[in-house]
């Protein structure tokens, strides 16, 4: 989680997610505390640091403003790389499509995410698609356009991880 960070992003799906796989949010970033978000602006807390959340069963990647710092910090991407390896399904929406592809994890993969990111998707190694919803070939990587398309998506991610965990 990061200042600039999409609130709607984390809430839309989130709910969804949350309330169908019975799951406790965390909210997990650098340092704990307050960052600002937008799209509605609104406080999020962080409750947890990177070093302290590193088997999530699902995990959500934002978009937001600050997409760029977040693909540039190595903390962040060597944490999605530990933890999406772990995870049962990882929802990307929006420009977090471009932070989880410069952690490495989509390289040479069809992706879904916000329009304007294509070109920057493209030089990280992913092949952007129009699509809203992009599903991976083993139904474990969902990424979307927007957060209505995480959304829609969030109850399918949700029945594979569930299928997962019998």
């Amino acid at each position: 989680m990061h200042h600039g960070v999409t609130t709607a992003d984390i809430i839309i799906p989130g709910e969804v997610l949350a309330t169908a796989l019975g799951a406790r949010v965390q909210f997990v970033g650098r340092d704990l505390g307050q960052v600002v978000g937008v799209e509605p602006s609104r406080p999020v807390m962080i409750s947890d640091r990177y070093e302290d959340a590193a088997h999530p069963d699902v995990v959500l990647i934002p978009g937001g403003l600050g997409w760029r710092g977040q693909a540039d910090d190595d903390r962040v991407t060597s944490w999605l790389r530990i933890a999406c390896g772990f995870a049962a399904g990882v929802l990307c929406v929006s420009t977090g499509s471009l932070v989880l592809a410069a952690a490495g994890l989509l390289t040479d993969q069809d992706v879904a995410g916000h329009w304007l990111g294509e070109d920057h998707m493209a030089e990280l190694g992913a092949h952007p698609v129009s699509d809203r919803v992009h599903i991976s070939a083993d139904g474990r990587v969902v990424t979307a356009s927007g957060a209505l398309a995480a959304a829609s998506a969030a109850p399918m991610l949700a029945a594979r991880v569930l299928n997962r965990r019998r």
